[in-house]
């Protein structure tokens, strides 16, 4: 099976209208390691030129994209890594209907 990444943009215009941008789908057929998603997100960055102007990167709960954030982080591209509600409420609405 085929691995992807996408990484979509969201924020706010001046008059508090949402803005939903789809930036790109990375193709990840190597390991999904913490450094090769990263990569992708960084390549990104860099293809839109918005370094500096990312605030906040959420995700699901995979150690896999907690490290690859916080490799962003220190590298002063995002401020804040998020955990996604839908995907820990989700987990737990799992959990709660095996038991």
């Amino acid at each position: 099976m085929d691995a992807y990444i996408t990484i979509t943009a969201h924020s706010i215009s001046d008059d508090l209208c949402p803005i939903n941008v789809l930036l790109d789908t990375h193709h990840v057929p190597e390991r999904h390691t913490g450094d090769n998603i990263a990569d992708a997100l960084e390549n990104t960055v860099q293809k839109w030129k918005v370094s500096g102007k990312v605030f906040a990167v959420v995700t699901d709960n995979a150690s896999t994209m907690k490290k690859a954030v916080n490799r962003m982080i220190r590298k002063g591209i995002c401020s804040i890594h998020i955990n996604c509600f839908a995907h820990m409420l989700q987990l737990c609405i799992e959990d709660g209907l095996k038991s």
